[in-house]
């Protein structure tokens, strides 16, 4: 399994967001353990030109994508969506969906 930086970027951005210190907690647990057990792909400037034709492309369309430049498939709860994107392999997530409680 793969998370991109910009991922990690918006789910870090959410936990310093959260009003609630146990929910800012459990949001930055939850990002240290893509950091520590998932591999990241970066974004850097190659990343950048296939994101921006791509987002171009899909909001004449109606959407995103790094997984795409590197070949990958997309894990997500949103399959019919990014199932519209040109060339991307889509897997539905909802299988590997892990239900955590609030309070460890």
């Amino acid at each position: 399994m793969l998370v991109t930086t910009i991922t990690l970027s918006e789910l870090l951005h959410g936990a310093h967001r959260a009003e609630a210190d146990d929910l800012r907690e459990k949001r930055f647990r939850f990002a240290a353990m893509l950091e520590r057990d998932y591999c990241i792909l970066p974004f850097g400037v190659r990343e950048a030109r296939n994101h921006a034709a791509l987002t171009a492309e899909m909001q004449r369309m109606g959407m995103g994508a790094i997984a795409r430049c590197h070949g990958h498939s997309v894990a997500t709860l949103n399959v019919a969506e990014f199932a519209r994107m040109p060339g991307m392999m889509v897997m539905d997530a909802a299988p590997f969906r892990i239900v955590r409680s609030l309070h460890p």
